[in-house]
């Protein structure tokens, strides 16, 4: 689905991505972790070619991503950004709605209102849809971008932060809901996210960045070693299972 060769990117001539390499297999979810200032955040928005690559390459299905018309590249690809920006005056039904954009002109209104609704559904924003998203709590308007991206059907989902100022019922919601859809609709996830208890859970892989590289990559029992967090995140950890479900917990700084 996704390939990424030699990616290079930099900020006003700082360097922050220097040559990643990595790749996504449709029905596959994969979750990028790593410290602040990795280069998280900015690999998906090159993927995503919100930003240009300096350097390297990225295609899709084969395809490399630059010869993508921005309309066709929407269609292929869904993204939930992290919230910045101004808030829109919208309600939360047009917010959802703005994912169809791509699509529109391909098939009948009405169904893209029944995607949209389905969207909401999923999120569990059918009390809330008519709200406007400006009056919405952090987390509620996290829940409508993710809500949004379903309705964008993308076949390659981007997800920056998704459980980013959710509560934890709400955080367990969200990624049960990438995977299930990546499971019954056969496309991929690439998520960038911090939490790597809820990280490991749910990705088939993990890719762990560290100032600009790809540190390790693989299941999470590999790329979350003790002396690969130590070696990133500067940290001593305590990595295990409990009733099966992964956890990691820092016990300490390393100097």
């Amino acid at each position: 689905m996704l390939e990424i060769a030699g990616l290079q990117y930099g900020y006003h001539g700082t360097p922050v991505l220097k040559g990643i390499d990595l790749n996504v297999a449709a029905g596959e979810v994969v979750s990028i972790v790593g410290p602040n200032g990795a280069g998280k955040s900015t690999l998906l928005k090159c993927v995503n070619r919100i930003l240009r690559p300096t350097a390297g390459t990225v295609s899709l299905e084969g395809r490399a991503a630059s010869a993508y018309a921005r309309r066709e590249l929407a269609r292929t690809i869904s993204y939930v950004p992290q919230q910045t920006g101004p808030t829109p005056l919208l309600s939360v039904i047009d917010m959802v709605g703005l994912g169809r954009a791509p699509h529109r002109g391909q098939a009948p209104a009405a169904h893209d209102r029944a995607i949209v609704m389905d969207a909401i559904e999923a999120v569990g924003l059918v009390p809330l849809a008519f709200r406007l998203f400006a009056e919405l709590s952090g987390g509620e308007r996290q829940r409508v971008l993710i809500a949004r991206a379903l309705a964008q059907e993308g076949r390659l989902m981007l997800l920056d932060e998704p459980t980013n100022a959710l509560d934890l019922r709400h955080q367990l919601d969200a990624m049960i809901l990438v995977r299930r859809i990546v499971r019954e609709r056969g496309t991929s996830a690439l998520i960038a996210i911090h939490d790597l208890g809820l990280a490991s859970r749910f990705s088939d892989r993990l890719v762990l960045l560290s100032a600009g590289r790809v540190y390790a990559d693989g299941e999470w029992t590999s790329v979350l070693s003790p002396a690969h967090l130590e070696g990133v995140y500067g940290v001593t950890a305590e990595v295990g299972t409990a009733n099966g479900l992964p956890y990691v917990i820092p016990k300490r700084q390393t100097p």
